[in-house]
């Protein structure tokens, strides 16, 4: 999170697609002295973070991404790679590690039938991809039927259909390939600092109240207080949080979708994402940068099912991952006692865990007068899955949830 300066020359004078390119480390298990290229990697500045705050064609200033370690820094502009110089990243906060890298292949399929229109009709389909992050890495779409409109429109891959015919039936189908990684941390909480500059946009959006994470909720605001006390400290705020949800809050299983956050804290019961919402909302109310997380959980005998988790952000360090509902015991991959269960879920996230949406992805409708389909607690947190326009009365859609078919 700290900005830096780089200084050079034929940068481009706005951003476009270049980038800035930070070394990033995976415990590989190819000894040191025999390693090569494949076994290093790299990690780029984010937007979704923030991290470009100045580009010039001799000058960037950019904030050090979330997963960097010390390495090289170097810019991949539209002319090409650039020189790669030496930086030394201290992190007196703690530790972070990415291990148990897995290669997973995951499924996805939406169908249209039952539909009933007339000539001059259209269809936006919005089907969400896997994110790039730095435990999730590498994301790419290996196969799709038909191909898409747009392979990758703000984090959605997107379907143009248009003149559908009363009777069609179609079908989307998109596959993807990523590297997962356990993300494991080790908190110095006397070295956390408080946070600097809580006027930039990243403090300001991501503890501010959201369509998902209704912060500034009277009863939710009033919880948080009371669960803090007196401590200051962010990583033992966040840290009490999460020890007061995993021990109030009893497992419901297939909750009101339509429930709101603050009904939830006031019976003390919820589904995960009941659990990931209230983690969030009483981070932010307490002034700690939290995201909700949304995606698929993966069992021990590869099923999958919907899930959601959360991070929360500590200066000079990072995101933190969270899972209070794994951690309280809700089904899930687990470890070996439920104490320890419930402590690991704290700081550490195993690779179990595939993320569609990090926070709210605030998309727009193609056009004003369509008619919009929302999907509440689903694999992804976007207002619009389906978008019809034109000459459609009426169609029937069913998602198939995430299916993993491959773990290498």
């Amino acid at each position: 999170g700290e900005l830096i300066t780089l200084q050079g020359k034929n940068f481009g004078i706005t951003r476009n697609q270049s980038s800035v390119i930070f070394s990033w480390n995976i415990e590989s298990p190819v000894p040191a002295a025999n390693r090569t290229n494949q076994h290093t990697a790299s990690i780029a500045c984010s937007e979704h973070d923030f991290d470009y705050e100045f580009w010039s064609d001799s000058e960037l200033r950019v904030r050090i991404p979330d997963g960097a370690v010390s390495g090289t820094v170097s810019v991949q502009s539209e002319r090409g790679p650039g020189n790669s110089v030496p930086i030394i990243i201290s992190n007196p906060a703690g530790t972070k590690r990415y291990t148990d890298r897995r290669t997973y292949v995951v499924s996805q399929r939406v169908t249209f039938s039952d539909i009933s229109a007339t000539e001059g009709n259209i269809l936006f389909v919005r089907i969400p991809r896997p994110e790039d992050t730095p435990s999730q890495r590498n994301v790419r779409i290996s196969a799709s039927d038909p191909q898409p409109f747009m392979p990758n429109y703000k984090g959605s891959i997107l379907h143009q259909l248009e003149n559908l015919k009363t009777g069609q039936a179609v079908s989307l189908s998109h596959q993807f390939i990523f590297y997962g990684h356990t993300t494991t941390t080790k908190i110095n909480a006397s070295a956390v600092k408080q946070y600097r500059n809580t006027n930039s946009p990243f403090f300001q959006k991501y503890t501010a109240a959201d369509q998902l994470v209704p912060s500034t909720e009277p009863a939710i605001a009033a919880k948080a207080a009371e669960i803090v006390g007196k401590e200051k400290n962010p990583y033992l705020k966040a840290k009490k949080m999460y020890t007061w949800l995993v021990a109030n809050i009893a497992y419901e299983k297939n909750a009101n979708p339509d429930r709101a956050a603050a009904v939830a804290l006031a019976e003390k019961k919820g589904d995960a994402y009941d659990m990931t919402i209230l983690f969030c909302a009483l981070a932010r109310a307490s002034g700690i940068p939290a995201l909700p997380n949304a995606g698929i959980l993966i069992d021990a005998s590869r099923n999958s099912r919907i899930h959601w988790w959360a991070e929360f952000w500590l200066e000079d360090f990072g995101w933190v991952p969270a899972d209070p509902a794994v951690g309280a015991g809700f089904p899930g991959p687990g470890r070996e006692t439920p104490a320890e269960k419930n402590d690991w879920y704290f700081g550490n996230l195993d690779a179990n865990h595939i993320v569609y949406s990090r926070g709210w992805n605030d998309q727009k409708p193609m056009t004003q007068k369509s008619r919009v389909v929302y999907r509440p607690r689903f694999f992804a947190f976007q207002p619009v899955w389906e978008e019809s326009g034109g000459n459609i009365k009426s169609y029937t859609s069913f998602w198939e949830e995430p299916k993993v078919t491959g773990v290498y």
